[in-house]
């Protein structure tokens, strides 16, 4: 019995942890990457769109169609 519940304790600390550092890193990815600075080329994706937004919502329409 003791051994589960040093197991359940040691997943519980680990998932408290990776949940901390997602936040952190999410947080910190959108503040450090502005949408109005974000520059998108169609020359590699051969898509037709010219922006950002334009270019997830050409790919989101051929997923699901």
């Amino acid at each position: 019995m003791k051994k589960i519940k040093e197991f359940s304790k040691k997943y519980l600390i680990g998932t408290v942890i990776g949940l901390v550092l997602f936040t952190v890193v999410g947080v910190k990815a959108v503040t450090y990457f502005p949408s109005n600075q974000t520059t998108y080329n169609n020359s590699v994706s051969e898509l037709n769109a010219t922006n950002v937004q334009t270019a997830i919502d050409e790919v989101y329409s051929t997923c699901f169609k």
